[in-house]
């Protein structure tokens, strides 16, 4: 399998790292991350391709929304959301850049007072609430893996009686 490793030795200027199915970006005021393109897909040990999910801009619709519903709802620092638009085999998404400090970088005072404003983060998102799973254009189409694998189990959550699942 190609590793991150070689995806990062060439990865473009403005290209701040590279996972396995996507590429982060800082160019000008924008951050942007992107798909893989077909040809950077990485393959198994064995040779076979790895196809990355075809969900993205239906995730990155959800996140679109999230981000914009959260900025609405919270007084969390949140970047802009700008566009998601396809191009060259690559789906990109875009927000504002924000720059910032690692908690390493400031001395425990001011690390307290971060510290302190996470919290009060975490709480406002601890508070809201929702009966639903769905987004401001519909129901979530395709949440990702973590949430789905045991939802009947762990949710308060239901599905509408008329959905027929399979005994687990």
């Amino acid at each position: 399998m190609v590793v991150n490793l070689e995806h990062n030795d060439g990865k473009e200027s403005a290209c701040l790292s590279v996972l396995a199915d996507e590429k982060y970006f800082h160019i000008g005021n924008s951050f942007l991350k992107r798909t893989l393109r077909k040809h950077e897909w990485p393959t198994s040990s064995s040779g076979k391709l790895i196809v990355p999910s075809p969900s993205y801009v239906h995730r990155w619709n959800n996140e679109a929304e999230t981000l914009g519903f959260l900025r609405q709802c919270t007084k969390i620092p949140l970047p802009t959301f700008h566009c998601i638009l396809k191009d060259d085999g690559a789906l990109y998404f875009f927000t504002k850049f924000v720059d910032g400090v690692g908690m390493n970088e400031l001395q425990p005072t001011q690390q307290a007072i971060v510290m302190k404003e996470v919290e009060e983060h975490v709480a406002a998102l601890q508070s809201l609430r929702s009966e639903i799973p769905s987004g401001s254009n519909g129901p979530i189409l395709c949440p990702p893996h973590r949430v789905f694998r045991n939802w009947r189990r762990h949710s308060t959550w239901k599905a509408k009686e008329e959905l027929n699942f399979p005994d687990e």
